[in-house]
């Protein structure tokens, strides 16, 4: 995905999840000058804490 360096500073959040999926092509005046990507390992515990906290509060609502 490409997007202008306006568009990341706007939306850093929207990006900083989406390239956990893929990588973002940064672009500065129609030239691609940057990549952000996920570091795969981050990406991995970012997932297992979510799902942890998930069946924690899932654990709370049928006890």
């Amino acid at each position: 995905m490409k997007v202008s360096s306006t568009e990341l500073q706007n939306n850093f959040g929207k990006y900083l999840m989406l390239a956990t999926k893929e990588e973002i092509i940064i672009t500065r005046n129609g030239m691609e000058i940057a990549v952000l990507s996920a570091i795969k390992d981050a990406v991995q515990d970012t997932q297992s804490l979510i799902f942890e906290g998930l069946f924690a509060e899932l654990d709370k609502i049928f006890k």
